[in-house]
């Protein structure tokens, strides 16, 4: 009986290629990792005309934000400069947390005056590879687990990669001609997610803008016989609303397993990017409920923000909101509550300590414009309208990335 041979091909491959791919290190895709200096700098990012050094944060789930930058205007940290960011060189985080640890990105085009710090390397491609290809290999996740278990330090929050430990991660690769065409094919999958951020990105925009108009008036809706509305009541949120809190948890009242009778524990963590909800589950006697039609609004660290759609109970750290419905549309009341105006001045009245604070009173002395119910509808079912369109474009986006992501393991050995 013939020995299986273990061949090194990627399950999905183009058909005018074959041969197993070459068996080698990072060493021979990148010619050297050039990183920058650290500097003073302001905390704002620099204009087109300043000079800005890089923060670690330019680099979140493979893309690259310029604008992630402090301006470096002194003088003598202006000489100290190094390492402007270049075309068709791959940044990688050498220092950060345990889970961004080895975080990269492809850079595009040059940025004269943007600067690499000493937390950040810029990857050079040999010019025997396709640099694209050579980036895509990086943000693979198999890639980036890599890295980060190559990670060292004494500090739980902050890691360290060498150089040594990139230049030696095992890599299979054919040839530059098949590179460039995996590296083409993926580039218009990139340019698909391009256009979809950014079609959402302007969707979002417009929302804000007509709710600005709504909310100041500039846009009026009509009854359905043509007739306009009355005019629009100032009143205070403690007029259209009541709030009740949620009670502290301690640890020791929380359980580590579903026991009969509890309920969920929401803590400020449902707020995350990630958008992963943590429940606790802690005694039935010490809590307060909410339900899938009351609105939670945080009332300190992350001040202001609303979560909706929560079913269980809820820590100190939120104002559960109860409205009068005949007073108040429910989606008419969030909206308000996350316009940008709003937002503002709840941030104002929770203080400037480092742990901002929202008290009851300054909340419900808010002053908020009611209009009449039926016109609160027919905004709250206009905004709705444009919340359903921002949904399935950012679904159309978690789909195509979830593609890319089988592409990224079906094509790489």
């Amino acid at each position: 009986m013939s020995k299986k041979v273990n061949r090194k091909v990627p399950k999905l491959r183009f058909s005018e290629f074959e041969g197993d791919w070459k068996f080698g290190e990072v060493s021979d895709l990148i010619s050297s990792l050039d990183a920058g200096v650290s500097v003073n700098s302001e905390d704002r990012a620099a204009n087109q005309v300043e000079k800005g050094i890089l923060k670690t944060s330019c680099i979140s789930n493979g893309v690259f934000n310029p604008t992630e930058n402090k301006v470096v205007a002194d003088e003598h940290e202006l000489s100290r400069l190094k390492a402007p960011v270049t075309k068709n060189t791959i940044l990688i985080s050498r220092m950060n947390t345990p889970i961004l640890v080895g975080a990269n990105s492809y850079i595009e085009k040059d940025y004269p005056n943007l600067f690499l710090p000493d937390r950040l390397w810029a990857a050079k491609i040999k010019k025997i590879n396709f640099p694209k290809w050579v980036s895509y290999y990086f943000i693979r996740n198999k890639v980036r687990g890599l890295l980060s278990s190559r990670a060292t330090g004494t500090s739980n929050s902050m890691k360290n990669i060498t150089k040594n430990d990139v230049l030696t991660l095992p890599v299979y690769f054919p040839s530059i001609a098949e590179q460039e065409k995996i590296a083409s094919f993926l580039g218009a999958v990139d340019t698909r997610l391009s256009q979809l951020r950014r079609k959402h990105e302007l969707l979002q925009t417009y929302k804000r803008g007509v709710m600005q108009k709504l909310f100041s008036q500039q846009i009026r809706f009509k009854r359905n016989d043509g007739q306009p509305f009355p005019d629009w009541e100032n009143k205070k949120i403690k007029e259209v609303a009541t709030i009740n809190q949620g009670l502290q948890i301690a640890i020791s009242d929380r359980f580590t397993h579903q026991v009969k009778g509890s309920y969920f524990y929401i803590t400020n963590e449902v707020l995350k990017p990630n958008n992963q909800t943590r429940y606790y589950i802690f005694n039935p006697s010490k809590r307060v409920i909410c339900g899938k039609d009351d609105i939670l609004m945080t009332r300190t660290g992350n001040t202001g923000q609303v979560v909706t759609d929560v079913d269980g109970a809820f820590h100190n750290n939120f104002f559960k909101i109860d409205y009068n419905k005949k007073e108040i549309n429910k989606k008419f009341l969030i909206e308000f509550l996350r316009k940008d105006t709003t937002q503002h001045k709840i941030l104002s009245l929770a203080g400037t300590s480092t742990i901002p604070d929202l008290n009851h009173s300054d909340f419900y002395n808010l002053d908020i414009g009611v209009p009449y119910i039926e016109e609160q509808e027919k905004i709250a079912d206009f905004l709705t309208a444009i919340d359903k369109k921002i949904e399935a474009i950012a679904q159309q986006i978690e789909l195509t990335e979830q593609f890319k992501k089988g592409l990224l393991q079906k094509m790489f050995v």
